[in-house]
């Protein structure tokens, strides 16, 4: 194959011989896969993985069946893709959904021919072996003809060699060692009605260039030292297509800004791009790529494999107590739905986050095959809640009416379509998420997605509603104050979130991660850690429950992998802190207040952290050490304490905190108060009598219980408060502050 041929299939719009044949030996391979019941998959190179594109879809259309196809350095498929759709509007395939993956070493003239079809597309990074002779006759020959931005765009093919890309991928994990993910890519547009033959193209060439035969570029040495690259690419080709550019038959502005913004040698972004560089990197040349995650895009209504992901996700619980499932086939299913995880963006499409997104597929297939009882099975359950499923905090999920049908005890299906109606709000907030808990999916055991998302937000809100769409709570802050205990008794709760994100900040947003993908999460951190990281980077992770098990500052390759694995399902969370502390330094060097707590088997910390909760409400910044009765470290970490393993301090048989924090002095920041039924209404008294005297709108009160639930809040006047409501918590505090 040449690159002429490469371009003008992808540039044409038009079926030639090769197509004919690709499909030919396409089906036949098909047949023969399907009577021996092997997998099939396509790989392809250049032209061959656009004729790999071609088969993938070839296998869709006439069996209806999604197999993956590998493209490495393809030219454009969706346009000759849709070429072969029905005109009728496809049913058996859409092209949307196949399941395609492209490599691409940089942008080239292949790479940029024509728009990609929809799938996974990576930039790899092989080496580019410079020639130096060859590359001053390319400069020497563009300058001549006054097209030297050309030579850096042709010089790019010398990583569009096959050997080249493959030597980036490690044989060990069978993924590049090195890659990105694709947001946008440079195209060249082809201006059909100005194509000519090859003859008069060559014609037109060579009037521009009538000195051509005396440039050295041409002649039999330098010929011979690029024997490589005419292996593959003919001089007739590079001839064609360079008159095309020159005549404005192709249209490459896109193509040929790029390369102002990539380094010559390894076509790498340059680095610190000014931000107007930035801009036309991004939207005149359309370059863009970011950190790879393996998200693949599921929608039921089109693929039957798809359809059964995302049913298997939402009723896994409910399968592994059927008595139709022998107990081998719920070990299978336990094994595959603890490799990946769903969410739902806000176009309500769902994603599939894994290590592999194509091998969840295929294991799915086959186990449906050897045990189809699985069918029987999910056609009798209702819709439930999802396996994993957390609302995408990649994006600001904020669809004003959410419709989602629960199953109820009895077996009664309830439609929970309460709108979206905040009573106060964060007037500034920027991101909102969406959360949905329940008798089957109780907040404790779940509550670290939400926790995960409030952690990369300054403030944050909160408003739960029942299955009666009744508000039961609605509060400002940390979500360790929810009331976790209330909210399990409810068989339906639904919690809106509105936060604010300082976008003059490095945040991060959390990444989920299970024991299968977490080598693979750390290694993707400590990637983006060494291009530009610091001892800044601020790390840590939160289980499922909102415990936070781990922190460090630094290289994220200081986490421990294998402790992290006995979590199961966790979440990664990354900022950049503004203050200087250090890995080796442990506490606060600047606290100004400290206190001790003692915990135990008969005074647990699950059942009276509030006093904790309620210290640490006035302070700024807190730090948490946890010693058991040896006096061994068994926690120790930064920030709000509702992140403390609770569930694990409570098997000890006794526990000190020891807590520094640091309190504002410019602040009127007030300690909290503690009352019981007995006392309440004096200390409210009080507090209204201290508000009379120096207070205003600014004030700030709240409660917790003696388990640190928020259970009531107001601006201004303590008389606010209902007494009443107040003594059925028992012992609580007050926590006065100046918002």
């Amino acid at each position: 194959m040449d690159l002429k041929a490469d371009i003008k299939i992808a540039l044409g719009n038009r079926i030639d011989e090769q197509q004919k044949w690709a499909h030919n030996l396409t089906i036949e391979a098909a047949k023969l896969t399907n009577d021996n019941k092997y997998e099939l998959s396509t790989i392809g190179h250049s032209l061959g993985a656009w004729l790999s594109a071609q088969s993938t879809f070839t296998i869709c259309k006439e069996y209806k069946k999604y197999i993956k196809g590998v493209l490495f350095d393809p030219p454009g498929t969706k346009r000759i893709l849709e070429n072969l759709t029905s005109n009728l509007g496809e049913t058996a395939c859409k092209m949307d959904n196949l399941h395609l993956v492209n490599y691409f070493s940089a942008p080239n003239f292949v790479t940029s021919c024509g728009k990609h079809a929809t799938g996974k597309h990576y930039r790899v990074f092989p080496e580019f072996v410079k020639d130096e002779n060859f590359e001053q006759y390319f400069k020497d020959f563009f300058t001549a003809i006054g097209a030297g931005h050309i030579h850096k765009g042709l010089s790019s093919l010398r990583g569009h060699f096959l050997d080249g890309i493959v030597k980036t991928f490690n044989s060990t994990t069978g993924k590049p060692d090195k890659y990105e993910q694709i947001l946008d890519w440079p195209e060249i547009i082809v201006d059909e009605a100005k194509l000519n033959t090859m003859k008069n193209i060559i014609k037109n060439l060579i009037s521009f260039i009538p000195f051509i035969k005396n440039i050295p570029f041409f002649s039999n040495w330098a010929a011979s030292k690029i024997n490589r690259l005419n292996s593959e690419y003919t001089l007739n080709s590079l001839i064609e297509i360079l008159g095309n550019v020159l005549n404005g038959n192709i249209k490459s502005k896109q193509f040929w800004e790029v390369f102002k913004h990539l380094d010559g040698e390894t076509y790498h972004v340059k680095a610190n791009l000014d931000p107007s560089k930035e801009f036309n990197l991004k939207y005149i040349a359309h370059y863009k790529t970011t950190t790879a995650f393996d998200h693949g895009f599921l929608d039921g209504r089109l693929s039957t494999n798809d359809k059964l992901i995302k049913k298997i996700g939402f009723k896994v619980k409910e399968l592994m107590q059927s008595k139709k499932l022998s107990e081998f086939i719920k070990k299978q299913l336990e094994n595959i739905t603890s490799e990946y995880k769903i969410i739902i963006d806000n176009e309500h499409n769902y994603h599939i986050v894994t290590n592999d997104v194509n091998a969840i597929r295929n294991k799915i297939d086959r186990l449906i095959k050897a045990a189809p009882e699985i069918l029987t099975v999910l056609h009798t359950l209702k819709t439930s809640q999802p396996h994993g499923q957390q609302k995408s905090n990649h994006s600001n999920y904020s669809n004003p009416e959410f419709d989602t049908q629960f199953t109820s005890n009895n077996g009664t299906k309830k439609v929970l379509n309460c709108g979206s109606n905040f009573v106060k709000g964060l007037t500034n907030y920027n991101h909102k998420f969406f959360y949905e808990f329940g008798s089957a999916y109780k907040f404790s055991d779940h509550k670290g997605t939400l926790y995960a998302n409030a952690a990369i937000c300054k403030e944050n809100y909160f408003i739960a509603k029942d299955e009666s769409c009744n508000m039961v709570t609605e509060m400002y802050g940390h979500p360790g104050y929810l009331y976790a205990e209330h909210f399990d008794k409810k068989e339906i709760i639904r919690i809106e979130h509105e936060c604010t994100i300082d976008q003059n900040k490095a945040w991060y947003q959390p990444i989920p991660a299970n024991s299968a993908t977490i080598r693979d999460t750390v290694q993707l951190l400590q990637e983006n850690y060494l291009e530009k990281g610091s001892i800044k980077d601020h790390y840590f992770v939160l289980t499922e429950k909102g415990a936070k098990v781990a922190e460090i500052y630094g290289s994220p390759e200081r986490f421990d992998i294998e402790y992290l694995k006995s979590f199961g399902e966790i979440y990664f969370i990354h900022d950049v802190t503004s203050n200087n502390v250090v890995t080796t330094h442990k506490g606060l060097p600047n606290a100004n207040q400290k206190h001790t707590y003692e915990f135990g088997a008969t005074f647990k910390f699950s059942d009276h952290k509030g006093i904790v909760y309620a210290n640490a409400a006035v302070c700024e910044k807190n730090y948490f050490i946890a010693k058991n009765g040896l006096d061994h470290v068994v926690a120790e970490m930064y920030g709000h304490p509702g992140y403390l393993y609770a569930e694990y301090l409570d098997k000890q048989e006794s526990i000190r905190i020891e807590h520094e924090c640091t309190i504002d002095q410019n602040k009127a920041w007030y300690q909290p108060v503690s009352a019981n039924p007995a006392n309440i209404r004096d200390t409210a008294r009080l507090l209204q009598e201290n508000f009379l005297k120096q207070g205003s709108i600014n004030d700030h009160y709240f409660v917790l219980t003696e388990k640190g639930a928020k259970v009531a809040e107001i601006y201004g006047s303590p008389e606010q408060f209902d007494i009443e409501y107040l003594k059925s918590f028992g012992e609580i505090y007050f926590v006065h502050d100046i918002a």
